[in-house]
């Protein structure tokens, strides 16, 4: 446990990605206290420039378990964007 926590808080992964046109969904949940679409936008916004943020409505942290019919219609939505 002392391990991942210390990979998720000190791991910088910002400049093995920047600049990668993959589309990708940011989901984040409306109440989020840490994870706000403004943080989203100012990471993973400005690495990915086809980055899509969407909210999902009435979760925070985790939206699975808060809307999770919201967060698989959110899935859903984007993979069949790009697999018509």
């Amino acid at each position: 446990m002392r391990g991942y926590l210390r990979a998720f808080n000190e791991t910088d992964i910002s400049a093995g990605v920047d600049g990668n046109g993959v589309p990708i969904k940011v989901l984040v949940g409306e109440h989020d206290p840490a994870h706000t679409v403004a943080a989203m936008r100012d990471t993973f916004g400005t690495w990915y420039p086809n980055a899509r943020i969407e909210t999902i409505n009435n979760a925070g942290h985790y939206p699975m378990d808060e809307a999770p019919l919201a967060l698989v219609s959110a899935i859903e939505s984007y993979l069949k964007e790009r697999n018509p």
